[in-house]
């Protein structure tokens, strides 16, 4: 194989690969910003417990 072909197809596959590691990232951060909000209710959800428990009290 020409030494340009193959310059070529590393610098396709190292291209595809860089792409593939952002979609994987990007992928990661939308599960932790989902993660992130799943916590904010459940600790919302306690503080408006504590509250009602406060008042009912």
């Amino acid at each position: 194989m020409p030494k340009m072909i193959i310059e070529h197809q590393l610098i396709s596959s190292k291209c595809a690969l860089n792409l593939s590691l952002k979609g994987h990232e990007t992928e990661e951060n939308a599960v932790a910003e989902l993660e992130f909000q799943r916590q904010m209710r459940i600790n919302q959800f306690y503080e408006t417990k504590k509250q009602a428990v406060l008042v009912c009290n």
